[in-house]
C-alpha cells in the first residue's frame, strides 16, 4: 500500500513538473515570437524606406544632409534588429548567413565616410560623382533584392508607393504589413514559423548576387 502512495506521488509530481516545464516553454516562445515580430517589422520598415531614399538620391545625382541623416537612422535600426534575427536563429541552427548585417554595415560605412564631413547642416547638398552615383545604384539594386525576397517571403508585406512611404515611416499607427493578414498566419508564436528564418538566407544570397562593385 506504501509503494503504490508512494509511486502515487512520484507521478503527481513527475507530471507536475512536465506541466510547469511545458508552461515555462510556451512563455519562452512567446517572448522569442514578440522579439522575432519586433525585429522583423523594423528590418521591413527601414529596408523598404532605405530603397525609397537610394531612389531618390539615384534620379537626382545629388544628396542632402536630410537624406544622410535619414539613411543613418534607418541602418542604425536596421542593424540592431537583424543581429537580433540572427542571434535567435542561431539558437536554432549555428549555421546562419549574415549577408543583410553585412550590406547594413557596408552602406552605413560608405554613407559616413563619403558624406558626413561634407553635408553638416540642414540644407547642405552636394552633386554625386559619377563613381558615387555607381554605388549608390548598387546600393539600390541590394536594397530592392532585399524587398523583393521580403515579399515572396514574409505574409501580408505591403510596400507603398513613393507618396505614402513617409507617412508610413514616420507616421503613427501604421504599419508596413498587413496585420490582420500577419496574425492569422503567424498568430502569437512566430518563432514556430521558418518564414523569417528562411528570409535570412534569401537575403544573404541576394546580397552576393548583387554585390559586384
Amino acid at each position: 500500500m506504501f509503494k503504490k502512495i508512494v509511486i502515487g506521488i512520484l507521478i503527481i509530481v513527475v507530471v507536475t513538473i512536465a506541466f510547469t516545464q511545458h508552461q515555462q516553454n510556451k512563455k519562452y516562445e512567446r517572448y522569442i515570437s514578440l522579439e522575432v515580430r519586433n525585429s522583423l517589422l523594423n528590418v521591413i520598415n527601414a529596408t523598404i524606406f532605405c530603397n525609397h531614399i537610394f531612389s531618390e538620391i539615384y534620379q537626382a545625382n545629388e544628396i542632402t544632409y536630410e537624406q544622410v541623416q535619414l539613411l543613418r537612422h534607418s541602418f542604425g535600426i536596421i542593424g540592431p534588429s537583424t543581429h537580433r534575427l540572427i542571434s535567435i536563429a542561431q539558437i536554432y541552427n549555428e549555421n546562419v548567413p549574415q549577408g543583410i548585417f553585412a550590406a547594413n554595415a557596408e552602406m552605413d560605412i560608405y554613407i559616413l565616410q563619403q558624406f558626413a564631413d561634407i553635408l553638416v547642416k540642414e540644407g547642405d547638398s552636394i552633386l554625386l560623382t559619377e563613381e558615387q552615383i555607381y554605388t549608390i545604384k548598387c546600393f539600390n539594386l541590394i536594397i530592392a533584392g532585399f524587398i523583393d525576397e521580403i515579399e515572396k517571403k514574409i505574409a501580408g508585406v505591403y510596400v507603398p508607393d513613393a507618396e505614402e512611404i513617409k507617412e508610413f515611416y514616420f507616421g503613427e499607427g501604421r504599419y508596413i504589413v498587413d496585420i490582420d493578414v500577419w496574425n492569422k498566419y503567424y498568430g502569437d508564436n512566430m518563432v514556430r514559423h521558418k518564414d523569417w528564418q528562411k528570409l535570412l538566407w534569401a537575403l544573404d544570397e541576394a546580397y552576393r548576387e548583387k554585390y559586384d562593385f
